[in-house]
């Protein structure tokens, strides 16, 4: 595992982060740990949703869909 040293953060930012390790019940390492692999899993999984939305709506196929404004409006108007 690679390790990483953070230098001059913020008292502010350092007094939020181990708040919020308390209310969780972490240790300020392992919070930032977590912070930091949700952070990287989410560029990845933006990084990868337009390729994985493709191959979705192409395993569902191309569908025609009515037009469904009658029927909200009938709803909408109660009858």
């Amino acid at each position: 595992m690679g390790q990483i040293m953070l230098r001059n953060l913020d008292e502010r930012v350092m007094k939020r982060l181990e708040k919020r390790a308390l209310r969780k019940g972490n240790t300020l390492e392992d919070e930032i740990r977590e912070i930091l692999k949700n952070t990287a899993d989410f560029e990845l999984r933006l990084k990868t949703s337009p390729k994985r939305f493709m191959a979705l709506q192409k395993s569902i196929g191309a569908r025609q869909f009515s037009d469904s404004t009658k029927i909200v409006r009938q709803h909408r108007d109660g009858k």
